[in-house]
This record gives C-alpha cells, sequence and structure tokens, in this order.
C-alpha cells in the first residue's frame, strides 16, 4: 500500500496543527524521526511512546490525528495495536513501520484497516513520511467535515419541516451549530430601530452576549467582527485575537493604515473566546440580520465551515421570508387535521365492515337532529349491497343509484364527526376504508388540537392524528370556488404528492423523478400534470384564463 508523493497536497495547505504520536521500542529512532518530522513543518505536534502498553495509554490521553507505530514494540506488536484503535476508531489514521519486508506483515495491516503501510527504508526518507501523514490526515478530516455538514444539513432541513414556528427555528438552528461543533456561542441578531440590535435566539455560552449589547440592544463597542458584518453586510471573520499578527478578515474592518481598534478582545477574552465569524443574512437582496459564531480555538473556524455558515444564513433568511408571508395570511388560515380511528363502536365503521366486500365510503356531510338522531349523507363508487344494513346500528333512509351512488344514512349512537364538533373543530369529511375511519377537520389557527383528541379517545379506542397542515382560505371565499375541484383525479395526486413531499419547499424534500419512481409513472408525466395542475390552480386564483 503506497502512495504516490506527486500526488499529495503540499503542506501549505494544512493550516490547523497536526497531532502526531510516534510509537517505537527503539527510542534513538524515535528521537531521530521526531527531530526530522518538526523540521518539515512546524504544524506537527509531536508525542512519542515506547510500546505497546505505552502508546494505548498515549492514544487514550491525546487522541492523536495521527498514529506512525513501528511493527515491534517489545511488549505487543503494532497489528496489535492497530487492531485495538480500530475497536476505538475505525477511521482515526494509523501509519504501520516496518524492518519487515513479508507481504504477509503488509496484507495482513490491510485487512486490518492500516491507513499507509511503509517499510524502514521507506521511512529513511522522512519527507515522504511527513507527506503520508499530512495525505492522511487531511483525507480523514475532510471525509469528517463532509460527514458533519451532511448531518448538519440534515438536522437543519428536519428543524425547518417539523414546525412553522420562526423563533423555534432559530433558535433549535442555533443550539446545533454549538453541539455539532462545539461553537462557545452561537447568536442570530436583526436590525431594530436606530443603532439597536435585537438578538432574536442564542445558545452555548451567552455571556459574551450580554456583554457586548445592553438591555436596549445598544452595542458597548463598535468593533465586534459579527456587529461588523451586519452593519456592513460583509462576512468578517477573525482568528486568534492573542496574537499580534491576527487580523479581522474582511475589506471594510481595517483602517486606510491597516490599523484595527480591538476594544472587542477584552470582553471576547473574559468569556474564553478566541476566534469569530459574522454572516450576513439578507432577504431579496437586503441585510436584515447576522449570524454569529465565536470560538474557544485560535485557528479560527475552517473555511468549509465558514462556507457551511452561509449556506445556513440563506436558509434563515428564506425562512424570514416565508414568516412575512405567513403574518401577512394568518387570519384567513385554518389548520387542517385527519384523525384516524380504529373502533368497532363507530357506527358507521361496523356498519361498512358488515357489508360484502368492506366498499369505500366517504362521509360527505352531518346533520345531528333535536331529537338525538345522526343523520349522514354518504357517497362511495364501489357497489353496495345496502340490505345487509338492516342487521347493524345504523338505518338506511334513503339511496340514490345514479353514481356516485349516494345513500343517506341514520344513527342513534354517538359519533366521531359529532364530537369533534362539540369540541370546536369544523367538519369536512370522513372516510371509511380497510377498517378505519379517517376523520378530516378543520380549527382556526392558533387553536389547540389536544382537547379534541382527547375527547375523541374518551369515547372510542384507537385514535391518532395522521396528517396536519395549514389552508389558506382566502382565495375560496374570494372565487366562490376549490380551485382544487378543478383538477382531474391524477393532477390532483401528483400535485398532493409533490406538495406533502416538500417538492416546494427550499431546499427541496422531493424531486420530480422521484414523486415519479413513488407513482410508477414517468418524470416527462409528472412535470406535464404538474404544470397542468399549477395553471389551473392559478388561473382559479387569480381569475386568469390560460389558453
Amino acid at each position: 500500500m503506497s502512495l504516490n508523493p506527486s500526488r499529495i497536497p503540499a503542506m501549505a495547505a494544512i493550516k490547523e496543527p497536526i497531532s502526531l504520536l510516534l510509537i517505537d521500542d527503539d527510542e534513538r529512532w524515535l528521537w531521530v524521526t521526531e527531530q526530522l518530522l518538526s523540521e518539515q513543518h512546524d504544524l506537527f505536534v509531536i508525542e512519542t511512546a515506547t510500546g505497546f502498553h505505552s502508546g494505548q495509554r498515549k492514544i487514550e490521553a491525546i487522541d492523536p490525528d495521527c498514529v506512525v507505530c513501528d511493527y515491534q514494540l517489545g511488549d505487543g506488536t503494532g497489528l496489535q495495536l492497530l487492531t485495538w484503535v480500530r475497536e476505538r476508531d475505525r477511521t482515526q489514521p494509523f501509519v504501520l513501520i516496518t524492518g519487515r519486508g513479508s507481504e504477509d506483515v503488509a496484507s495482513d495491516a490491510i485487512s486490518k484497516g492500516v491507513t499507509e503501510y511503509l517499510s524502514k527504508s521507506e521511512n529513511n526518507n522522512c519527507e515522504l513520511l511527513a507527506r503520508y501523514v499530512l495525505n492522511a490526515v487531511t483525507q480523514h478530516r475532510t471525509e469528517h467535515a463532509l460527514q458533519q455538514e451532511q448531518r448538519t444539513n440534515n438536522q437543519i432541513l428536519e428543524l425547518v419541516t417539523a414546525t412553522t414556528d420562526h423563533e423555534a427555528i432559530l433558535q433549535q438552528l442555533c443550539q446545533l451549530l454549538v453541539d455539532e461543533y462545539d461553537y462557545r456561542c452561537v447568536w442570530i441578531g436583526r436590525f431594530g430601530s436606530e443603532v439597536h440590535i435585537h438578538p432574536q435566539a442564542a445558545a452555548g455560552d451567552t455571556r459574551y452576549l450580554d456583554l457586548l449589547l445592553d438591555t436596549t440592544g445598544t452595542p458597548r463597542v463598535d468593533d465586534d467582527p459579527v456587529l461588523l458584518a451586519l452593519s456592513y453586510g460583509e462576512q468578517t471573520a477573525v482568528s486568534d485575537i492573542h496574537s499580534a499578527t491576527n487580523a479581522i478578515n474582511s475589506s471594510i474592518a481595517e483602517g486606510a493604515d491597516g490599523s484595527i481598534d480591538r476594544s472587542w478582545t477584552s470582553l471576547a477574552t473574559q468569556c474564553g473566546i478566541s476566534s469569530a465569524v459574522g454572516v450576513p443574512i439578507e432577504r431579496d437582496g437586503v441585510c436584515i440580520g447576522v449570524l454569529g459564531v465565536y470560538s474557544e480555538e485560535t485557528a479560527g473556524v475552517s473555511d468549509a465551515q465558514k462556507q457551511l455558515l452561509v449556506a445556513q444564513a440563506n436558509i434563515v433568511g428564506y425562512l424570514s421570508r416565508v414568516s412575512g408571508w405567513k403574518q401577512s395570511l394568518l387570519s384567513n388560515e385554518m389548520v387542517r387535521v385527519d384523525i384516524t380511528i380504529k373502533d368497532d363502536r363507530v357506527p358507521l365503521l361496523a356498519a361498512a365492515a358488515s357489508l360484502p366486500n368492506t366498499p369505500r365510503l366517504e362521509v360527505q356531510s352531518v346533520n345531528i337532529r333535536e331529537n338525538g338522531r345522526r343523520i349522514y349523507l354518504v357517497t362511495t363508487s364501489d357497489p353496495v349491497d345496502w340490505s345487509q344494513l338492516s342487521q347493524t346500528a345504523v338505518e338506511l333512509i334513503a339511496v340514490s343509484t345514479q353514481p356516485p351512488v349516494t345513500a343517506t344514512i341514520a344513527t342513534e349512537t354517538l359519533i366521531p364527526e359529532e364530537v369533534a364538533v362539540d369540541n370546536g373543530a369544523t367538519f369536512d369529511r370522513s372516510v371509511i376504508e380497510n377498517n378505519s375511519m379517517v376523520l378530516s377537520i378543520r380549527i382556526p389557527n392558533g387553536e389547540k388540537l389536544s382537547p379534541i383528541v382527547d375527547a375523541l379517545r374518551s369515547k372510542f379506542g384507537s385514535v391518532s392524528v395522521s396528517r396536519k397542515w395549514r389552508d389558506n382560505i382566502m382565495s375560496i371565499a374570494a372565487t366562490g370556488q376549490n380551485p382544487i375541484e378543478t383538477l382531474t383525479d391524477r393532477q390532483r395526486e401528483v400535485l398532493q404528492h409533490a406538495y406533502y413531499g416538500g417538492y416546494f419547499n427550499f431546499p427541496r424534500g422531493i424531486s420530480a423523478t422521484e414523486i415519479a419512481e413513488q407513482l410508477g409513472v414517468s418524470q416527462p408525466t409528472v412535470s406535464q400534470h404538474l404544470q397542468a395542475a399549477e395553471k389551473k390552480v392559478f388561473s382559479s386564483l387569480f381569475a386568469e384564463r390560460y389558453e
């Protein structure tokens, strides 16, 4: 297992220190190799161990970026140590060095997950060893950063889709960054009146934020990197505030002579902060806020993490815009809920089960008479032998044979629709299918759903909320018709699948190709149905005619 040195990146590409553990029972080899590697680059921070057990203790103590280990250790072998390391960490870079040229040793090392295998003759070239270490650490850090970024993006997507509470999303986003990247403090702020800054969310050690802004939101210093990013609309970064050569990484932060007012650093020092990054949050091209990150690491925030912060700031800007839309429509918004009930005490559910082939029944309306009699208007497209209802708790009053078949059914027994309405819900419809009832209701935005669910559970068994979403009724009220009614069944199916799958979200939760695969049709067919459905809906909403 060997690397081509010409393909290894230059050491200048590495900016963060590399902790390196050398293990060998030959103390002279350790001393010489440590000196030679130190000469290769000053980023190497080298520790040594003289045997198997001392190597184990050092690894547990310092968790090095890379282990360079000789095959013969006196009280064990390098292969044994490699096995132990892989039980702890499957990806930690591990370079095995041996004077033995046995192919068996190389084969065993590879099978046990060695990162690199070198003979002592190759190791005489310390520049080559340094490059191997550099390559292994670079690759490991890159893979770790990519995995971390993917994990963070997935968690952010979950946050965005799990709740519509804008402030809650911002708070959870800050906490996620603290937990995932071990930042000292993360906060999101926006402009207030005049010079005031309003923190919308913060996580981690917020002592610095308390020192930075007074109770009115007025900054106590004017050179904090995050506040500079907010003021000038540019990303700003500072690393190692204690270094005589540190500088704010922004074209707007330095004076004409290159001098920088460092008054913010005294506050940062009190809170254990060594570096900071500020990323502007924009909405429609205008800076409306800032995402601020503070770290105790003197090396600062990596370029990869800065790119991730920019992406997250973009998401916050998008959420701000969506939140604005929602606030403007709030008074016209209703929450729609589907509740699944499985209980033979539901009269219509028990009645459907008694019918041959268990037809699908859809309740279009319910009327509760003063005498306690409940009247259902039920439609179905399935063939039904209505005479079988005589043995159940419902009574067939009338039935029309013209498709769709409509039946009027009465019962004296308590029904779920009645319970929901009595607890503040508006009834939409009920569907009886597959031995269950799906009760669809609407409640005003801001009203609690739990009292309705609790009331249903007190009367019927197996009650669960299967779906909940918001529905704006302004356009329907204005036009007098529901735009969905203009769609064909296939168009409605594709549009609903796209909507609830997150096709119209940012970032998208599902692609047109994935919709096609799930529905068993081609991607062009999905696109055609989506386009046709969108035209019909928008035509109905805006009273425009499409040719």
